[in-house]
């Protein structure tokens, strides 16, 4: 990983992290990440209507550095995944995962 000076990684199954054997197992992945990474862009998929699935680009923290870290907003270059599908929604998953931050 520390070759990568970005890496985007799509996260599936997001919402499975009401069980505690899924939600260590995605601890454990974004420690490491964040460990090299900082996230700079997240986009949730819209290919269903309940999907928990999260697009997440990071950054090597030797070429960037993570001064202040907030809640994404949409970015209006983003785009559905699915565009005839309604943009997905995210608020529920960050809730979500700070539930078990």
């Amino acid at each position: 990983l520390q070759k990568f000076r970005q890496a985007v990684v799509e996260f599936h199954r997001v919402g499975a992290l009401r069980h505690a054997e899924d939600a260590e197992f995605l601890r454990s992945v974004m420690r490491k990440m964040l460990s090299l990474f900082v996230i700079v862009h997240v986009h949730r998929t819209n290919f269903a209507a309940q999907s928990t699935n999260l697009e997440v680009t990071f950054v090597s923290k030797r070429i960037l550095s993570a001064d202040a870290c907030h809640v994404p907003q949409a970015h209006l270059l983003d785009a559905p995944t699915d565009p005839l599908q309604p943009d997905a929604d995210f608020a529920d998953i960050f809730a979500l995962l700070e539930a078990y931050a």
